[in-house]
Formats: C-alpha cells, structure tokens, sequence
C-alpha cells in the first residue's frame, strides 16, 4: 500500500527512521513526538483566538479542553496512528494569521501538503477574496512541488504522486468513517451511491456557503464533509 496523501509527513517519518533506525518505543516516540507538539500548540492557538475575540477565559479555556480533550482526537492519534494533528496546526495557525497575506496562505500550504482536506478554504477564498485565492494557490502549488521534488526525481515519474493520493479513491469508506454505520443497513453499492450524493451535495454547498464569514464556513466545511 502507497503513503496516500501529500508528502510532508514523510519527512517526519524519514527522519524518525534515520534516528531510530526505525524501530523500537525510540521510533514510536519520535514518530508521535511532532504530533503531541502540533496537538498542544493548536490547543493554545485556540484559547488565544478565543479569548482574542471574546475576552472569556472561561471560554477560550473550554474551546481548548474541547478540542484538547475531545476522545477522537486522542484516539486518531495516540491509537489508531494518524497524523491530522499535523495537519490541523497548520491550518489553525494559519486561522490565527488570516490578516497575513503571506504567512496564513503558507500555513495552509503546508497543511495541504500534509492532507488534502485544505483545499475545502479554497472556494471561500475564490468567492470573497480572489486576491486570496490566487496567493493560496500558489503557495499550494509551490510547497507541494518542492516537497514532492524529492520524490519526483527519485521515481522519475511525477505521475506515481497522483496514483499515491488518488489511491483510496477506489475504495469503499472505511475506518472512522459515519458512512460505515450505514452498511448495517444497505448493500455496500447503495451506500457508495449515497456518499457520492453527499460529495456532489457538498460541492455545490461550498460555492453557495462563501457568504457566510470564514470560520462559520470552515466549521460548516469540515463538519459536512467528515
């Protein structure tokens, strides 16, 4: 089975092999090391855009335990192995510096090239903001090229990058997946069905929901779709 996503957790993963020789509680550890510090540091983004907006203590602290402590985000890293973490630092920290036409466009470029799911901010941006848009595409664009370079060169066929992050394109959902629940009910097709009806759905939402201010659309966003 490929690495089916963007590449920059691969780095992660190069270099905790290189340490730890790649096995062992030393390369376990190294492995969830950045993800506990990515964790921690998107709490505390949180509690400081909170209480940047609200003035509240009580509930900046509540929005970071909620987070923090929410158990399946515990459970996606410290159980099942995943590295959203990751990915969700870079796209808070990037919440945080919205009004940098630079840097917020950057962290979301890196949080693309961790996960995909990035690319849900981008419709917002083409509605409101095209200035935006055309920036975050072209840090989406540049970070992912220079990261998959590497790689590129290496198999000399760029074309194994898009087999890799299309790989789970041809299977059913699976995992944490709320469309699982529903294979109790129906035939594996009809559900497939359903959630391609969810996907269109979404997609045409997305271009409809821009209206909205971001964090209200980026809330819609995520929860929709996951």
């Amino acid at each position: 089975m490929p690495f089916a996503y963007t590449p920059l957790y691969l780095y992660f993963l190069g270099l905790a092999r290189f340490i730890s020789g790649g096995a062992g509680p030393a390369y376990e550890f190294l492995l969830k090391l950045p993800l506990i510090i990515a964790d921690t540091a998107a709490g505390w983004i949180i509690i400081t855009q909170i209480f940047k907006q609200t003035k509240d203590s009580r509930m900046a602290l509540a929005a970071g335990a909620f987070y923090l402590f929410n158990p399946l985000i515990i459970y996606n890293v410290s159980l099942y192995g995943r590295f959203d973490q990751l990915c969700s630092f870079f796209a808070v920290a990037g919440f945080a510096l919205y009004s940098s036409a630079s840097l917020s466009p950057l962290m979301f470029a890196l949080a693309f090239s961790t996960k995909t799911y990035t690319l849900f901010f981008m419709p917002y941006f083409l509605v409101k903001d095209f200035r935006r848009f055309a920036s975050s595409l072209a840090w989406f664009t540049l970070v992912l090229v220079l990261l998959s370079l590497p790689f590129i060169i290496a198999y000399r066929n760029p074309s194994f990058m898009f087999k890799c992050m299309l790989f789970h394109t041809g299977y059913r959902p699976l995992g944490l997946s709320w469309q699982t629940v529903l294979y109790r009910f129906m035939p594996v097709a009809a559900t497939i069905k359903i959630s391609k009806a969810f996907l269109m759905a979404y997609l045409v939402t997305l271009l409809v929901f821009p209206k909205k201010d971001f964090l209200s659309y980026t809330a819609f966003s995520l929860t929709v779709f996951c």
